[in-house]
């Protein structure tokens, strides 16, 4: 398999790329509160869609909506008698015990009266009666705590919640008898702290009420920021000692302290009622009417719609009363019921997101579809997962932030992997090392084959000749195996043993093997890329000069016609290494059928060919020699023609095909180094015609993609039907190239290249340069189009275009 380590210069390396991904991960790991949204989001998702109806014995006494103070409900002593009766096994009061109304305020408004009947100093500045309403509203509130507490003593089966506040410096700690009941308390619960405990001071109590209830606990409410309480404190540290949670209160009078406590509340299914609990009014109750719902059943007494000074909002996406809150939790006890989030969650999930932010590097170098499936998937399980423990485990994972890292961070390695720019004009070169992976398949390694021969001859690309080679062998594909020994041995002939492997599968197919022959005349595909001089060989009827360039496939030699003196350039293509010997015959009529029909073109902007045969299984096209550099050689970074040369130049390169078009030729290859110009006599030629479509033949062949695919098209890529489109496009990414020093397209991998190219957009131009006209990405833009009935419909159109826009340069812009 084709195993490809690509360096881009500009962008992060892998172990910052992972670096990158592991910040993010752990951020939304350990976002904490920043995250509340996501996670708590989703947690009150799962919470309603796993809602069950409750199983617990526990029922809600509602009191009337007018109804402000529990605890100043005029027969609230005859409720709690009534309940008792009925056969309650415990009474819940869900407001905080109200403050003492002792004998000292009597007593102090007692001694103002007296002042006020002597001296009738006070009848001045106070309201006449004033002090006496206040006198006889203390002793009827005395009055009626005492009554009340006296219900509360009978009932024996009371809990009562006691008012907290906040911890302020210099707060004096509570006293009295609701401090020594917690107090005594206190040695039960405090095993059962968090490991960061909540802290509070208890607030004034009557204590009349703590005497006659049968225990005390809190009932301070825990939000969290978005405003959502999805739990409640369990234990509360006070200045005098330990204070349960009063649903924990009332099981602990119940059944014990339990074993371990869970402080995130489990929701239940709303049928009838509040939350699916039943609901009793307080009407009934001291009527009478209800004894039925109450009996062996928990009673909380409170309002379970919540109003606008008791109101609770849940992740049922209600407005509740605190009731329906101190309810949930009870049942949550009796049932066992409560979702945990135990303390190795946290180590777990931080372990999860390095994980991730490991696959999020592997991914994110995969194509941006199967990224993109794979992140969706990923990010779905995750979901999934947390849903499930949820529901069925009682668990809390906060996997919601981990499942939308596993987007972000592979949309932010595929932005890292698609930056072809290290700033504004500053393009990436790319420089593919590659290694062969015995694993590979067939296809693999023939694409492994079409990407080395394009490599320099390094002795890492004959090592991995080499190899490709022998993993041929290996799978038994001994012509192909030979067809790449033989290309190794054009290179370097004395490479290791690759002679005698040549001998070994020649003999075994029957065939002698090429021997290097100094002395001949006429060179054969094997000698001449290899001749260190070429002068005194001939070729047909050609003399042999010197090498002026070499591609993927063919050489190019400078030489001439000895019959009329030219000079001439002559472009080889050796058959017998591009095609098997039962497939040279027709690729030979098909090469000469080719070279009749580019021969015929007879354009200022075309070279010209003035010849063509073959000889010794070498292909040859003899054609004008121009001298001038293939304005490949201008599009790197440093040597970027002027912009408006580049239009023009592009203006007389889309004339040229517009008439090859019209003589029904496509030349399928358009690219920068197919583009002749010389500089000094501003002479331009568009060369390679006849050529292009022997090697798409070799492609189909071998199943092998030739060269750099970056000038291609997207149907050239998907092997549709070319027409003169084809060439737009492939004269679109050449000026693109030529603008900016780089394709609009690059990518890590061949196979990622041609899906970018078939479904990516490109780069404006505008992005890299400000110095180009807005008319320029226009061009481009339809040019690059991936539909071709939305390219230019000739090419004679896009020179037109191409030379409105050069118009808008200064006329001092070269």
């Amino acid at each position: 398999m084709l195993s490809q380590d690509t360096k881009r210069t500009g962008l992060p390396s892998e172990a910052a790329q992972a670096g990158v991904c592991a910040v993010l991960a752990l951020f939304f790991a350990l976002g904490g509160d920043r995250l509340v949204g996501i996670e708590g989001g989703f947690y009150d998702l799962c919470q309603r869609l796993s809602a069950r109806p409750v199983r617990a014995p526990v029922v809600i006494v509602n009191l009337d909506a007018d109804t402000k103070n529990l605890w100043a409900l005029p027969r609230l002593d005859d409720l709690i008698t009534n309940l008792k009766a009925a056969g309650a096994r415990l009474i819940i009061p869900a407001t905080p015990a109200p403050p003492p109304a002792g004998s000292d305020d009597v007593s102090r408004l007692q001694a103002l009266l007296r002042l006020e009947e002597r001296g009738g100093a006070l009848q001045s500045r106070t309201e006449p009666g004033l002090l006496s309403r206040q006198l006889v509203e203390i002793e009827a509130r005395i009055a009626q705590q005492e009554r009340v507490a006296a219900a509360v003593q009978a009932a024996s089966n009371v809990v009562l919640g006691l008012p907290t506040a906040e911890v302020r410096p210099g707060g004096t700690p509570g006293t009295g008898i609701c401090a020594e009941r917690v107090a005594a308390a206190s040695p039960r619960f405090a095993v059962l702290e968090n490991s960061r405990p909540k802290t509070a001071m208890l607030a004034p109590a009557a204590g009349v009420l703590c005497t006659a209830a049968a225990t005390v606990g809190h009932s301070a409410l825990l939000t969290d920021r978005d405003g959502v309480v999805r739990r409640a404190t369990p234990v509360l540290t006070t200045d005098s000692g330990s204070l349960p949670w009063i649903a924990l209160a009332a099981f602990d009078l119940e059944f014990g302290a339990p074993r371990a406590v869970g402080n995130l509340a489990r929701f239940y299914q709303a049928q009838a009622g509040a939350e699916g609990f039943p609901v009793i009014s307080a009407k009934d109750v001291l009527s009478g009417r209800s004894a039925a719902g109450i009996r062996d059943r928990y009673v909380v007494i409170g309002t379970a719609v919540g109003g606008p000074a008791d109101s609770v909002h849940t992740p049922m996406a209600r407005d509740d009363g605190v009731a329906v809150l101190i309810a949930t939790d009870l049942a949550n006890y009796l049932s066992q019921e409560h979702i945990r989030r135990p303390g190795w969650a946290l180590w777990l999930e931080i372990g999860l997101a390095l994980l991730l932010a490991v696959g999020a590097v592997i991914v994110g170098r995969l194509s941006l579809p199967k990224a993109t499936l794979v992140a969706a998937s990923g990010m779905l399980l995750l979901l999934v997962t947390e849903y499930l423990l949820i529901s069925y485990a009682g668990l809390w994972l906060q996997l919601a932030g981990l499942a939308l890292f596993c987007l972000t961070g592979v949309a932010v390695l595929q932005f890292i992997m698609q930056l072809p720019y290290r700033s504004g004009a500053s393009v990436a070169a790319d420089t593919t090392r590659l290694s062969i992976d015995a694993a590979g398949t067939a296809q693999e390694l023939d694409l492994g084959f079409s990407v080395l021969r394009q490599q320099p001859t390094t002795e890492r690309t004959k090592l991995q000749l080499y190899e490709l080679a022998m993993e041929h062998g290996k799978k038994r594909n001994y012509a192909k195996a030979e067809r790449v020994f033989r290309h190794l041995a054009a290179r370097d002939p004395g490479y290791r043993d690759v002679a005698a492997k040549l001998e070994k599968l020649s003999g075994a197919r029957g065939v002698a093997p090429p021997a290097p022959r100094v002395a001949r005349s006429q060179p054969t595909a094997q000698e001449l890329p290899t001749a260190p001089s070429p002068a005194g060989r001939t070729l047909g009827r050609y003399e042999l000069e010197r090498v002026i360039g070499r591609g993927a496939m063919a050489t190019v030699y400078l030489g001439r016609d000895p019959t009329i003196n030219r000079r001439v350039a002559i472009k080889t293509l050796p058959l017998a290494e591009e095609f098997a010997e039962s497939d040279l015959a027709t690729a030979r009529l098909h090469f000469l059928r080719e070279a009749e029909s580019a021969g015929r073109l007879n354009h200022p902007y075309i070279i010209s060919i003035h010849d063509a045969g073959e000889d010794n299984n070498v292909a040859y096209l003899a054609m004008e020699y121009f001298e001038g550099k293939p304005l490949s050689h201008y599009a790197q970074l440093g040597r970027l023609l002027p912009p408006k040369v580049v239009f023009e130049l592009m203006a007389r390169a889309a004339e040229a095909l517009h008439y090859a078009h019209t003589q029904n030729v496509v030349h399928r290859d358009v690219k920068p180094a197919n583009l002749m110009y010389d500089l000094a006599s501003d002479r331009f030629k568009l060369t390679d015609f006849g050529i292009a479509r022997l090697t798409d033949a070799s492609r189909t062949r071998t199943g092998i993609i030739l060269g750099t695919p970056s000038y291609m098209s997207p149907e050239q890529l998907s092997a549709s039907k070319v027409s003169g489109q084809t060439d737009i496009y492939s004269l679109g990414v050449t000026m693109y190239h030529l603008l900016t020093g780089a394709p609009p397209f690059q990518a890590d991998s061949i196979p990622l290249l041609m899906e970018k190219i078939v479904h990516h957009r490109h780069r404006p131009v505008a992005e890299i340069r400000d110095d180009i006209p807005s008319c320029a990405d226009a061009i481009l833009e339809r040019a690059l189009a991936k539909n071709p009935t939305d390219r230019y419909e000739a090419g004679k159109a896009m020179a037109l275009a191409l030379r409105e826009c050069c118009s808008t340069f200064p006329s001092e812009v070269l």
